[in-house]
C-alpha cells in the first residue's frame, strides 16, 4: 500500500470540515503487483462522510476503489470495481478512526507495464461539510441565511463533540498512566523486599554453614 506524502492526513477544518479535491496520477500495474494508493482522513463515530472520486479515461486500465476505516473492525463502506464516471459515496462512520480510500489501477490481462496511468480527482468531506446545505435550503424552502446558521450550528456541535472526545481520551490516558505508576511502585517495593529477604537468608545460611565447619 502506498500513501501519497502530501495527502497522508487530509487537514480538516473544525474537526471535519471541507477538504478541497486533490488530483494525482495513478500508475497502472498488472493485477499480481497488488499496488494501491491510499488517502485517509479522521472521522468520529456517527459522523456523515462523503467521498467523491472520478478518473480520466484510460485504455486497458481499470481502477478499483475501496473505502474502509482503520478501526479494529476494519469496516468496509464501499467498493467500486471500475471507476470511470464520477462516484459519490455517502455513509456514516461506525467508529472513531481514520477512513481511507484506496485506489488500484489494474492493467488488462496480456498488457505489459508501459508507464500507463490515469488521473484521479478525489475529495472526502466529514461532518457538517458533507451536508449540502444549499440543497437543504431548496428542499425545505428556507432562507439561505437560515441554512448557513444551521451549518454553523453543526460545526459548533462537531467542535464540542471533538473537545468532549479529547477529554475522554485524556482521562483514559491519565488513568492508564496512574495505574502503570502504581504497578511500577508495587513491583519496586516487592523487589526490595525480596532482595532484603534473600540477603537475610544468605547471612543465616552462611553463619550456619561456618558453624557446621567450625570456622566460627
Amino acid at each position: 500500500m502506498k500513501l501519497l506524502p502530501s495527502t497522508l492526513l487530509l487537514g480538516a477544518l473544525l474537526g471535519g470540515a471541507l477538504v478541497h479535491a486533490v488530483n494525482f496520477d495513478l500508475t497502472a500495474f498488472p493485477v499480481h503487483y497488488n499496488e494501491e494508493t491510499c488517502l485517509s482522513q479522521w472521522a468520529p463515530k456517527g459522523a456523515k462522510v462523503k467521498v467523491k472520486a472520478r478518473a480520466t479515461p484510460g485504455y486497458n486500465q481499470k481502477i478499483q476503489l475501496r473505502v474502509y476505516d482503520a478501526s479494529a473492525s476494519s469496516n468496509i463502506y464501499a467498493t467500486r470495481q471500475d471507476l470511470e464516471e464520477k462516484q459519490v459515496i455517502e455513509f456514516t462512520a461506525h467508529e472513531n478512526a481514520e477512513v481511507a480510500a484506496c485506489f488500484r489501477n489494474i492493467l488488462d490481462e496480456g498488457i505489459g507495464p508501459d508507464a500507463r496511468f490515469r488521473t484521479v480527482t478525489y475529495s472526502m468531506d466529514v461532518g457538517a461539510s458533507a451536508v449540502d446545505y444549499a440543497a437543504m435550503a431548496t428542499d425545505e424552502k428556507i432562507k439561505p441565511i437560515e441554512a448557513e446558521m444551521r451549518k454553523l450550528e453543526a460545526y459548533l456541535e462537531e467542535v464540542d463533540e471533538q473537545i468532549a472526545y479529547m477529554k475522554r481520551r485524556e482521562s483514559k490516558l491519565r488513568n492508564t498512566n496512574e495505574s502503570t505508576n502504581e504497578r511500577v511502585k508495587f513491583l519496586s517495593v516487592m523487589s526490595l523486599i525480596i532482595i532484603a529477604l534473600a540477603g537475610v537468608w544468605q547471612v543465616f545460611y552462611l553463619r550456619h554453614f561456618f558453624r557446621q565447619k567450625k570456622l566460627i
